[in-house]
């Protein structure tokens, strides 16, 4: 059955806003946003974000939102009629595997937020809404970078149906038998999906140290 999470009532409390979908998991949901009007009953389904794991009223006209893309996020503002305008798209992951999360600041000029991908450990980053570009703030993990550690690229395949699959390989940092042996851990999406991120799954990492 569906659910909802993350319901959030705008300033001047017409509006609700809510993402649902269908899950077996509690506070970890990705869908699609839903617009109350709390006044007439109306609901606005919002047709241009699929995967939503964030939502937080700007205003009372317009949303933040922020959403799984792929293997990385998206973030932006939606409208009161559905209508979504994205601010940025990449190959990073906002906040973590299991809450994306964006603090904006009362003007909405800046946005902060902890980035990860995997070439960059956790750290604080600013948003700039001018530049559409991010900047990281904080060195809490330099040491962390430093290390020798297996990093995860993505790759696609086809299915038998032709569906395209989305997925991480995690090399060692050397090999010393060509091929190496591969272990495959299954979890689809988007819901607690691998995404872009440094540490990403600590028993990929810990298989994939040891060759």
């Amino acid at each position: 059955a569906d659910q909802l999470q993350n319901p959030r009532i705008a300033p001047g409390g017409r509006h609700m806003a809510a993402i649902e979908a269908a899950s077996s998991d509690r506070a970890t949901l990705a869908g699609r946003p839903l617009i109350a009007d709390l006044q007439s009953g109306g609901v606005t389904e919002v047709a241009g974000v699929e995967d939503a794991a964030f939502l937080e009223w700007r205003d009372a006209s317009s949303l933040w939102f922020a959403a799984w893309q792929g293997l990385g996020t998206r973030f932006g503002v939606i409208a009161l009629d559905g209508s979504v305008d994205e601010w940025w798209a990449g190959d990073l992951t906002i906040g973590s595997r299991y809450t994306l999360r964006l603090s904006p600041s009362d003007d909405g000029a800046t946005l902060a937020a902890v980035v990860e991908d995997p070439g960059n450990p956790p750290e604080v980053a600013l948003f700039d809404a001018a530049s559409r570009s991010w900047r990281r703030i904080s060195d809490f993990n330099a040491s962390i970078a430093a290390l020798p550690l297996p990093r995860a690229e993505a790759v696609t395949w086809a299915a038998r149906d032709g569906i395209e699959i989305q997925g991480l390989l995690v090399r060692p940092p050397a090999l010393a038998v060509h091929p190496g042996p591969m272990i495959v851990i299954v979890h689809g999406g988007p819901n607690l999906l691998w995404s872009q991120q440094f540490t990403n799954n600590a028993r990929a990492l810990a298989l994939a140290s040891e060759g």
